[in-house]
């Protein structure tokens, strides 16, 4: 794990959110997790969003609840 990334994750955990962990990528486990538990925050690769973009059920999740999503890359433009 980068050092950036342990900086990122103590953040979040500093101001007292939630840390949501999958065993394994699952786009719809994710978008579900997303909607189920509100989630505010998402840390992510650009490939994760880049995935997200093209999965086949994307219009079916609601991301409403998203206020921040920070990348350890380059955003796709649909994202930014």
């Amino acid at each position: 794990m980068a050092v950036v990334d342990l900086i990122s994750l103590s953040q979040v955990l500093l101001h007292g959110e939630t840390l949501i962990l999958l065993p394994r990528m699952n786009i719809d486990g994710l978008l579900d997790n997303i909607k189920r538990l509100k989630t505010t925050t998402l840390l992510g690769v650009s490939v994760l969003f880049r995935m997200i973009l093209e999965h086949d059920r994307v219009n079916q999740y609601d991301p409403g609840s998203l206020k921040y999503v920070f990348s350890g890359g380059v955003l796709p433009l649909e994202v930014v």
